[in-house]
């Protein structure tokens, strides 16, 4: 439950970031909203499958 909640504050915090980038008409910030949000939720994603008895 709390894994789904998190990847869905990453995914309307990206949809925010290239919303604003399309107004400005700024091409390479849409590219990068969009990297970055996809790169955080690879990140979140692995760190919270990670077993802790690992450690």
């Amino acid at each position: 439950m709390i894994t789904s909640m998190i990847a869905f504050g990453i995914s309307m915090a990206a949809a925010v970031s290239v919303g604003h980038a399309v107004g400005r008409n700024d091409g390479p910030g849409i590219k990068r909203a969009g990297l970055v949000a996809m790169l955080l939720g690879t990140l979140i994603a692995a760190l919270l499958t990670v077993d802790r008895r690992a450690f």
